[in-house]
């Protein structure tokens, strides 16, 4: 169980984005690829990928965080359900 959102499986509970959105991107990418950074997100336009995580996090989705070695960047997971 992640403490960030007890007792919630990954699909439990979520908004789902709006359409043609960055989240419904950032999402859409999550989904068929399993996971994402933000020098993936720059190519369909997200400039900013963890605001875009906090907002799909807020509409319910069970991201998960994995630094990158060296620490200077970060890989973001969708949790299997």
């Amino acid at each position: 169980m992640n403490p960030t959102y007890p007792g919630r499986s990954a699909f439990m509970n979520r908004e789902k984005p709006t359409p043609g959105t960055q989240c419904d991107a950032v999402l859409r990418w999550l989904t068929n690829r399993g996971n994402i950074t933000a020098r993936e997100a720059m190519e369909f336009g997200c400039y900013r990928l963890a605001a875009r995580i906090k907002d799909l996090r807020d509409m319910g989705y069970r991201i998960d965080t994995h630094t990158e070695p060296g620490g200077a960047h970060a890989r973001y997971e969708l949790e299997a359900a």
